[in-house]
This record gives C-alpha cells, sequence and structure tokens, in this order.
C-alpha cells in the first residue's frame, strides 16, 4: 500500500512521462547487460558441469536457469535456479530402444493433469541397471522405483542423484546446509566469510530429458499474426530439450509419481530474444509479481506473468511497443491479469490446454488481488514507485548508484570467475572447494588470485571490471556494498 511519501513522489515523477523505463534501465535492465550476464551464466553452467564429473561419477550437465540464466537478475539476493540434468537417463512418450542411455523410461500421461506424466521404466534389455560409470545413482534410482499394475513407476519424492548429498567435505560444504524439498527443488544455501549478511542461495533441480517432441511442435506449427516469435526463433526453440522435474500436481491422486514437463531451456531461448523493451516489461513484472502480488496469494509468481508476457508478445505489433507506449503497454498487461485472475483462467504458454491458475487462487485472495491491481493501475506512470528497488533508486545520489552497479556487477563476475579459474586451473580446485584451512584463506584465494588469473583471459569482455580494480579495492567494494545494502533486492 501506497504511504503520503510515495504519493509526494509520485507526484515527483508524474511529470516524467518515462520515469519507469529510465529507472529499469539506471538499474541495469537494458538489453547489452542481460545479453553479457546471459553468457556469464551460461560460463557457470559450463564449468559447473565439468567440475561435477571431475568430483563425482555421475553424468551430469549443470544449466543455470530462472531469471540468471534468462540475463535478468540485478540484484545479489535472489535465488539461483539450478538444473542438474542426468544424461544417463531419458524419458520417451514412444516405445523405443536406445543403447546409449542407461535407464529409459516411457511418459505415461494416463489418469494425470495437463502437462504432468508419470514415468514408466521400461522392459528392454539396456534399461537394465548396469555397473556404469554412475552406478550408486542407478542403484539409488532403482530404489525409488515402485509397482503398480504389473508396471514400474518412478517416484518423484526419494532422493537419488549424490549431488545433493549433505556432507561436510571441504569449505563450501561446511558453509552451506540444504533446506527441505520444495516443489522440484531442494535449496542449498552457502555462507560467504567475512561477509555474514551475504549467501548465495541455490534451488537444485534433478531432471531427465525428454523425447516429446509433440508438445514443442503443437507451439511451433501455431498461427500467428505478428513478427514475434519470428521463424528463426521458432526453429531455435524447437533445438531445446524438453525436460521432466520432480513435482506432481498438488492434492492429484498419485501426486508423488507425477513428474512435470518442463520447457525452462524453450522459454530461457525466447526471453533471450528480447529487445530492450521486452526486457524491461519483464522486469517491470517480476518486481510487481514479488513485491505486491505474491504476497497476497503465493501462486501468482513472476512465472505466471511471464506466460502472459509471451502472450502478450505474440498477439502484438512489437514495433508498437517504444520506450513512449512503455507504461501504457504494462497497464494493458495488469489489465489483461485482473481479467485472468478474475476467471481464474490463463493458458500456459507453451501447453495453451494447460489452465495455470486452475485451483491456484481462493476467493478472498482473488478479491485482494482484484482491488490492488485496481489501485496498481490507477497509480499508472508511477506503478513501479512502490517496489523497494525504485525506492531505493529514488534515494540514491548518481555516485552512490554507481557503487550500487559496481559492486553487484563485480560480485558476479567474481562469482563466474571463480567457476572459470577452478576449471581451468586445477591446482586452485582443491584450494577453493575442498579447503580445510580458515574461510579467510579460501576468501583471499578468490580477491587475489582469482582476478589476476582472469586478466590473463578477458573472454568476450565479460570480467570489464574485475580487470580494472585493485585488490583493496575489491575488498572495499565487497565490505562497503554489504554494509550499504547494494545486494538486496
Amino acid at each position: 500500500m501506497a504511504t503520503k511519501n510515495d504519493s509526494d513522489r509520485q507526484g515527483t515523477y508524474s511529470a516524467n512521462k518515462s520515469f519507469n523505463f529510465d529507472a529499469l534501465d539506471k538499474l541495469g535492465y537494458a538489453k547489452s547487460l542481460s545479453e553479457k550476464r546471459f553468457h556469464m551464466y551460461k560460463m557457470i553452467s559450463n564449468s559447473g558441469t565439468e567440475l561435477i564429473r571431475r568430483r563425482t561419477n555421475e553424468d551430469v550437465k549443470v544449466t543455470v536457469a530462472g531469471s540468471r540464466g534468462e540475463g535478468m537478475c540485478v540484484s545479489c539476493d535472489s535465488d539461483a535456479d539450478v538444473l542438474f540434468i542426468q544424461r544417463n537417463v531419458k524419458c520417451t512418450d514412444t516405445f523405443i530402444s536406445d543403447k546409449t542411455i542407461a535407464v529409459l523410461f516411457h511418459l505415461d500421461f494416463e489418469n494425470v493433469p495437463i502437462g504432468y506424466s508419470k514415468l514408466q521404466l521400461m522392459s528392454s534389455d539396456n534399461c537394465q541397471f548396469e555397473l556404469r560409470n554412475n552406478v550408486e545413482f542407478l542403484t539409488n534410482l532403482k530404489d525409488a522405483l515402485v509397482e503398480r499394475n504389473g508396471e514400474k513407476y518412478l517416484r518423484n519424492d526419494m532422493p537419488t542423484t549424490l549431488v545433493f548429498r549433505n556432507d561436510r567435505i571441504g569449505w563450501i560444504k561446511q558453509q552451506s546446509v540444504f533446506d527441505d524439498i520444495t516443489g522440484p527443488a531442494r535449496t542449498l544455501r552457502v555462507e560467504m566469510p567475512m561477509l555474514p549478511d551475504l549467501h548465495v542461495s541455490l534451488d537444485c533441480v534433478l531432471t531427465f530429458k525428454c523425447e516429446y517432441p509433440s508438445v514443442v511442435e503443437d507451439w511451433c506449427k501455431r498461427e500467428r499474426k505478428y513478427s514475434w516469435p519470428n521463424k528463426d526463433l521458432v526453429e531455435r526453440v524447437k533445438t531445446t530439450d524438453v525436460l521432466v522435474v520432480p513435482a506432481g500436481c498438488k492434492g492429484s491422486p498419485d501426486e508423488e509419481l507425477q513428474w512435470r514437463i518442463s520447457l525452462t531451456l524453450a522459454e530461457q531461448e525466447l526471453v533471450h530474444s528480447f529487445n530492450d523493451i521486452q526486457i524491461k516489461l519483464y522486469a517491470a513484472l517480476k518486481m510487481l509479481a514479488k513485491h505486491e502480488l505474491k504476497p497476497i496469494c503465493e501462486n501468482i509468481t513472476s512465472y505466471i506473468l511471464k506466460n502472459l508476457l509471451f502472450w502478450t508478445f505474440e498477439n502484438t505489433d512489437i514495433n508498437n511497443i517504444t520506450k513512449y507506449t512503455f507504461d501504457e503497454t504494462l497497464i494493458r498487461i495488469l489489465k489483461q491479469l485482473k481479467m485472468c485472475i478474475t476467471w481464474k483462467y490463463l493458458q500456459s504458454y507453451m501447453i495453451p490446454s494447460k489452465n495455470m491458475l486452475q485451483y491456484k487462487i481462493f476467493e478472498i485472495e482473488k478479491r485482494k488481488l482484484i482491488q490492488r491491481l485496481n489501485e496498481i493501475i490507477y497509480e499508472n506512470r508511477s506503478v513501479l514507485i512502490t517496489c523497494p528497488v525504485i525506492k531505493q533508486l529514488s534515494h540514491l545520489s548518481s555516485d552512490e548508484l554507481e557503487q550500487m552497479i559496481a559492486f553487484r556487477e563485480l560480485l558476479e563476475q567474481e562469482f563466474t570467475a571463480v567457476f572459470w579459474v577452478s576449471v581451468n586451473y586445477p591446482e586452485l580446485t582443491d584450494k577453493i572447494w575442498n579447503n580445510t584451512e580458515e574461510p579467510i584463506d579460501v576468501l583471499n584465494i578468490i580477491v587475489d588470485k582469482v582476478p589476476r588469473l582472469i586478466r590473463r583471459h578477458n573472454q568476450k569482455e565479460l570480467f570489464d571490471r574485475l580487470n580494472s580494480i585493485s585488490k583493496e579495492a575489491l575488498y572495499f567494494c565487497f565490505v562497503n556494498g554489504i554494509k550499504r545494502g547494494y545486494h538486496k533486492s
């Protein structure tokens, strides 16, 4: 709810017809910066994959998804969604044989909600649990099978992957703890040494690849009136992997046997195609979802608004969405959201037969959401001023704003550099990840040695700030940034 001070600021900013757009631009929501963040987290994904292969016996591919993987995260306190794609398992909607895969599952869509499947073990010779590289994972997978009507199905709530085990080997493990499982994810929180107010939070999701071409082909063949997505983008989406994640539809029969069909990688490709205006609209909706709508109803997430945004872009001439129509477009999307909430109906963008709001909103929540949306829509051009990060921006001087941006970029570049150096300089891997000495020793390596090594290999100019700062200035930037709360959104 807006306060009197907020109202005063709204009056001040009402004369600035591009206030929301300009504020988002200052915070780093620009196409060029989004591209840079996307490539940084792609580098982290590749480095993470290599590190896990070296440190475990599992054939896992790591992919950073969510806001960070999309290049949309500018704050430091947002969780990172990390997919661990187990490559010795495949799921398919046809009965096939694939001797390159240790375990094959058939996607069983009978008596499950739209967008979900049960995983039925296929009874071909190559599906036996042979002694392969990741024998412990395969043994755990076997233990997670249950029998139904003479067939074996995989439960979604059993521990299988070694990646999520909570051992205490090495400094990272000693400073970390796994939270309870929520949905498909298990959250790992890692506290930073000497920076007690800062922690890294990873939502870790085990996932399998699917051969389920029809779900993407239906989307690709859809008739479209306007230019987004264009033909090249449709073809790129067509080549992305379909996944399943361990989450059933709450309250449905056999919930523990259901796995959700995930088109995360396709959606990531769509977001990566966004132009500067589209990126800022997405950022604005994420802020409103987090600070205004989710506190009323936890099921109104940024993912819900992302799907609504996809529909908006598909059904709009993108050329008509400019800096000067930004507020008008944002309000139009919020009005559409209000209608969806009123009817409790929003089609999934990739799987239109799925209603994303079914069983998601109680009546009392619906009334409160509509009331708040009416207030937001009425506020019009000052729609974002109540969001904490925008409110913070309005109080910062130009120097303080530069310090905040520098802090966030340096922290992200340092984080990426640690992964890259760990892969390319094996002699430092154990010192960073398995250090048995004091955490301050690890911090010294991260702040001293890592930047020096990165300066030799400034790939894609991703580490521009890190390459131009001294060790002492880096320490000061981190400590000062934490003290001033620059890591908070």
